[in-house]
């Protein structure tokens, strides 16, 4: 839960096997629960969106990993 709700991010390898386990993709853990129905113009925007918050979550996760590598090793 800690996961879900952002307090803590997982290592990389984590992530790797969480997917691996729901035969997904890594990216798919970072989609929208649901698909909404958009026209066209609002679909690139949405995807937009998400993309964008994706690159955010995923930085923050290698950031936050990277950290606690340092840490461990310094």
């Amino acid at each position: 839960s800690d996961i879900e709700t952002c307090k803590k991010w997982p290592f990389p390898e984590v992530l790797h096997d969480i997917a691996g386990a729901l035969n997904v993709e890594i990216y798919e853990l970072f989609k929208p629960e649901k698909a909404v129905e958009h026209s066209a113009g609002e679909t690139l925007v949405q995807y937009s969106e998400d993309t964008i918050l994706l690159v955010r979550k995923s930085c923050a996760a290698l950031e936050h990993s990277l950290e606690a590598l340092l840490k461990k090793y310094t």
